[in-house]
């Protein structure tokens, strides 16, 4: 009962990274050095809400990096409780054979209620019926039997190695903290004994020690089996040789690499397959993938474009539960990684005239409609800008130059972001081939200088909130600019400019058709049809 009670209040409040100054210290992020991840086995002992113990297998995978100066750190000491991922510090021999960590150390922390897990040993105590905390001991010992093999010492089911609860008291002095102060010290209902730690045959990649970084902001759009969210992280790139490393392509695994091959043509590769690591002791793979003409994946390596400034790919990454297939966790619509974060263009001191921007798009009945609306278009030193490309950011901007009898926009241009039923998404300005899903860097439209009209554009245009464009786009349509009369009379708008209901498919391309039964996008959301 007293773990499940803590349980519930950790789901209610988070896992706090922020907390009091005399909170207690909390290794949450995965240390530098070499990472081994090893396949648990021993027993392990639960107590459930009713008091009753049990003992059973221990399943899954524990974390040790192997730092500089002999110093060692075990993710999830305790095999029932691997929720946080965090980390305890050891120290190992000179001769290599023996980690040692102290007790004490904390593995997770809520701020709300300010209580903790404690890593320590417990004896059972028959008179209790439960484990209590061996105030003899101060540290436990790991030994290295082989270079794949390590064991836990001196346990046994009347002498596990658990955790305990640790409550401070709020220092607010809020009453909620004082409330659970009876738990301080009391077992939480999980520890493990006779452990001992196998290398698994497969290892996550890891780079040089030596090869430097640089760091680089990644925007894409993620699905996780439920639901569309933008994402935007950041992730280092680093290079050796002709082998170019990439860490943190998914917020799952940060701390990851994965590992590509630079081509002669420029292409940087990723093998599909490659192990990442593990979350609560589950083996996470990455897969790149793209989509068959009649939109069902493929597993295919991921192929990554530098143009000097920005990489980018326009395949799905999947991270996935098997290395062979996509039983996936998450998955990431293409993926860019920029150099800066992106900003908004902010215009002044430019003179605009109204146009009318006339569209053509599919309404919710999947049939073509026109439409129009009211924009502001400059020209000054053979740049153009347009205020109000897309209806939900009117008050933004994008920016093209005039070459010519021709406007061309380097695509994809940020516009801002957007607030729709309490999620802030990032709206990027795009353009993509509609038959093939491919991405374009460029949009282009025909300028009569005497008329001002902007028509003929190159592709139609796209806004969504990935900057590959796939996914959850809000708005694609066909436009045209025309300058508005000189006698200042507005014209009538040809219909009313909804918010877009096209069907999508997952790759972000309009179904051709009124869609069959199946996924797709609308409005910016998931869609199951019947």
């Amino acid at each position: 009962m007293r773990r499940l009670l803590f349980l519930l209040l950790f789901l209610m409040t988070g896992f706090a990274t922020q907390v009091w100054a005399d909170a207690p210290e909390i290794i949450y992020s995965q240390p530098g050095g070499v990472l081994r991840i090893y396949n648990r086995m021993g027993k392990m002992v639960t107590e459930n809400e009713t008091g009753v113990i049990s003992t059973s297998d221990q399943e899954g995978t524990m974390s040790i990096v192997f730092a500089s100066d002999s110093v060692v750190y075990i993710q999830d000491p305790v095999s029932g409780y691997t929720m946080s991922g965090a980390w305890v510090k050891g120290q190992l021999s000179a001769d290599g054979t023996l980690i040692t960590v102290p007790l004490g150390q904390y593995i997770d922390y809520t701020r709300s209620f300010d209580m903790a897990y404690q890593l320590q040993m417990l004896n059972y105590d028959t008179a209790k019926k439960t484990y209590v905390v061996d105030e003899t001991t101060t540290e436990v010992t790991y030994t290295l039997t082989s270079d794949t093999t390590i064991v836990l010492n001196g346990t046994s089911d009347q002498h596990i190695l658990g955790l305990i609860f640790r409550t401070f008291g709020n220092p607010l002095g809020a009453a909620i903290g004082q409330d659970f102060m009876y738990l301080n010290y009391l077992w939480i209902g999980e520890g493990d004994y006779g452990s001992a730690y196998t290398l698994m045959d497969i290892q996550a990649q890891q780079p040089p020690s030596d090869m430097p970084t640089r760091q680089y902001y990644a925007t894409s759009a993620e699905y996780d089996g439920a639901a569309y969210y933008p994402y935007s992280g950041t992730v280092r790139v680093g290079e050796d040789g002709t082998d170019v490393w990439v860490q943190g392509i998914s917020r799952l695994l940060p701390s990851a690499w994965i590992k590509g091959k630079m081509q002669e043509d420029g292409k940087i590769v990723f093998p599909t397959g490659q192990f990442m690591g593990t979350i609560e002791g589950i083996a996470l793979f990455f897969h790149g993938a793209a989509l068959t003409a009649d939109n069902n994946f493929y597993i295919k390596d991921a192929e990554l474009t530098f143009d000097g400034e920005e990489y980018v790919t326009y395949d799905f990454l999947f991270v996935t539960t098997s290395a062979t297939s996509l039983q996936y966790v998450n998955f990431y619509m293409g993926e860019t990684f920029s150099p800066e974060r992106d900003a908004a263009l902010d215009v002044v001191d430019v003179e605009t005239e109204t146009y009318t921007l006339s569209y053509q798009e599919y309404n919710s009945n999947n049939q073509l409609v026109s439409g129009s609306r009211k924009v502001q278009l400059g020209l000054i030193d053979g740049e153009a800008y347009i205020q109000g490309i897309w209806a939900g950011l009117p008050e933004t901007w994008v920016k093209g130059r005039i070459e010519g009898e021709t406007i061309t926009f380097d695509m994809p241009q940020y516009l801002g972001t957007y607030t729709d039923d309490d999620t802030t998404y990032p709206i990027y300005f795009t353009a993509f081939n509609g038959q093939t899903g491919q991405m374009l860097r460029q949009l282009t439209f025909a300028y009569d200088e005497a008329s001002g009209q902007l028509s003929e554009a190159s592709s139609p245009i796209s806004i969504g909130i990935n900057k590959t464009g796939y996914l959850s786009v809000q708005d694609y349509y066909t436009p045209v600019l025309t300058r508005d009369k000189a006698d200042g009379v507005e014209r009538m708008r040809n219909g009313e400019n909804e918010k877009m209901r096209t069907y999508y498919r997952l790759d972000g391309r309009p179904a051709s058709q009124q869609p069959q039964r199946g996924m797709y996008i609308r409005d910016g959301k998931k869609v199951l049809i019947r």
